[in-house]
């Protein structure tokens, strides 16, 4: 017999996916301001099981918003960012906290960072059958 997957059952990848266009960002947010560092760190950290942090969502009221303006949860990062502003509707969900990690996640895994995409590179050290890994931010593959 299967059973329903739950919200705790679910991955982070696959969360983010379906939710990913739902985030926005509202005007009371902070620029992103993450260097590519900071973004495989990030990765690796994931990748590791560590704790990354809780995130604070909210499902905005349309009625109680008329003064907020929100974005678009970007995933790609330029030189010289700008969110695009965004339309909220019922099914959008708000980032109060945790927009830096949730903009490198976006970025980290469906963009870009200045025309650089992230990468994981594994292998083994030499002379050691010992695995090594890391994320780095390319421009070529």
């Amino acid at each position: 017999m299967r059973t329903k997957q739950t919200s705790a059952d679910k991955k982070l990848y696959d969360w983010f996916n379906s939710n990913q266009t739902k985030l926005v960002i509202p005007n009371i947010q902070r620029d992103f301001v993450w260097k590519p560092a900071q973004i495989e760190m990030l990765f690796d950290s994931i990748y590791r099981h560590f704790f990354i942090g809780m995130f604070w969502l909210w499902k905005p009221d349309l009625k109680q918003t008329k003064d907020i303006n929100f974005f678009e949860l970007p995933n790609i990062i330029t030189k010289h960012p700008e969110l695009k502003e965004k339309e909220i509707s019922s099914s959008s969900i708000a980032i109060i906290d945790g927009q830096q990690r949730l903009t490198a996640l976006s970025v980290g895994l469906f963009g870009q960072y200045q025309d650089k995409i992230l990468c994981f590179n594994s292998g083994h050290k030499k002379d050691s059958s010992e695995c090594v890994f890391s994320f780095k931010y390319v421009k070529d593959i």
